[in-house]
């Protein structure tokens, strides 16, 4: 799609650059840059301090306290008391690893394979999903008491993938958990190079454990000692240090990309998210609540003026567009017998009363956007003129019931008390 038939492209809504997609094709972009590999293998391992306590150590260090002795080579029925890499390990105080890949699991259809992304209702909240092309578990017990020392080996096996969903704070911005981490990871987050939009780079930001919440897991039977490990030693004692860093969950590589040529240097960005659009416009969603939902994510924290220029470019140039040409004739005939003409909607009037006055109706029964601090909130002045409220405000300016014959048009839910005290009621008449 060229930048022109973006809407949000347009100076009226006062941004300066706008790169929009949707949740589909960052899924498919996501799919098809792990399909091709490349990303980093992460090795990480834990001993036992003199308190018996894990802390991490480096793999090379391991091999060489353990004489040599890979965990993540002994097979997985080894016997902790005769095989002598076991024994090598147990001597190093090795208490747990793993070895990972960020990347497509394995035994899956490129179809069928679960999305990495779900962006939800707004950017404080997008549902990251954690796959992995190879993910691999050992553990090493001691034992206690009557209890032998054990060993844990076990694979992410083809098919069944382990799942590690968070929940991720895109809010770049001073009051969402970016601003906790250190500047430099906020640099590499918030890049403004040129790679800016690619999708490396997203999947390195949903893939901070900064701005995530604690993941929970899938694909693994709760009850079984794999998922003891990885509750207790990945998801808690590893995620919670990295989540302390500001490191990624797994390594993911940003491909560095040639210099720049263009003159257009990005000072600043955020992302944002507008989930109910589709299925609006679909006919999906209907009901006010929905409505309003989209209305904030579409236009909460714009600048009062551009959306003030936006909403009387949309009265000039759109609504007429989408009124059918029976509803103004009918109008024009109210009109011509001097009837008087009162519009009453549940849409902003911001929009709603350009449009009316160009058409001569002067009397407007709405709300207008709230605006606070000089942006618009999102949400709509006053008690939503929707429902029971739109009789109510229209008795409000015409008391006298009994003495006019009311004609009441409409085409919602929002608009059946109007159309039962109506003289002449007339619902969907229009299609």
């Amino acid at each position: 799609m060229s930048y022109l038939q973006s809407n949000l492209s347009s100076l009226r809504y006062g941004y300066d650059f706008v790169v929009a997609t949707t949740q589909s094709s960052i899924n498919a972009a996501i799919k098809e840059l792990l399909s091709k590999g490349g990303e980093p293998e992460v090795v990480v391992c834990y001993v036992a301090d003199q308190n018996g306590n894990p802390t991490a150590i480096d793999y090379a260090t391991l091999l060489k306290n353990a004489k040599g002795s890979d965990p993540f080579k002994v097979p997985a029925n080894a016997d902790p008391e005769t095989n002598q890499d076991l024994k090598n390990l147990f001597a190093a105080r090795f208490m747990f690893g793993f070895k990972a890949r960020i990347g497509l699991p394995p035994g899956y259809a490129p179809a069928d394979v679960p999305d990495f992304v779900s962006l939800g209702a707004d950017t404080s909240a997008v549902t990251y999903n954690l796959m992995c092309s190879e993910f691999l578990v050992t553990q090493y017990s001691p034992g206690t008491g009557w209890n032998g020392p054990q060993w844990l080996s076990v694979s992410q096996p083809p098919g069944k993938a382990w799942i590690f969903t968070s929940k991720v704070d895109l809010r770049l911005e001073p009051t969402a958990a970016f601003e906790s981490l250190p500047k430099d990871v906020q640099n590499q987050i918030k890049n403004l190079r040129a790679n800016s939009f690619s999708v490396q780079q997203l999947l390195f930001d949903l893939d901070n454990a900064g701005l995530q919440s604690i993941p929970t897991i899938s694909g693994v039977d709760s009850g079984s000692n794999l998922a003891s490990v990885l509750t207790k030693d990945f998801v808690g004692k590893y995620f919670e240090a990295v989540k302390a860093k500001g490191s990624p969950m797994l390594g993911v590589v940003i491909k560095q990309v040639a210099p720049d040529p263009s003159t257009l240097a990005l000072t600043d960005f955020n992302f944002k998210t507008l989930p109910l659009l589709a299925l609006y416009s679909a006919r999906l969603v209907g009901n006010e609540s929905h409505k309003m939902a989209l209305f904030a994510g579409a236009f909460r924290d714009m600048p009062a003026g551009a959306f003030e220029r936006w909403a009387g470019d949309f009265a000039r140039s759109e609504i007429p567009r989408m009124i059918r040409a029976e509803a103004l004739e009918r109008v024009r005939f109210h009109q011509q017998r001097d009837d008087r003409v009162v519009l009453v909607s549940a849409s902003p009037t911001d929009w709603i009363v350009p449009w009316a006055v160009s058409e001569g109706i002067t009397e407007i029964i709405g709300n207008p956007a709230e605006v606070t601090d000089g942006k618009v909130t999102g949400r709509l002045a006053g008690v939503n003129c929707y429902g029971p409220e739109k009789l109510r405000r229209l008795l409000a300016l015409y008391p006298e019931r009994e003495s006019y014959t009311l004609f009441a048009y409409g085409d919602s839910r929002g608009d059946r008390e109007l159309l039962a005290a109506a003289n002449h009621p007339y619902y969907r008449c229009f299609e």
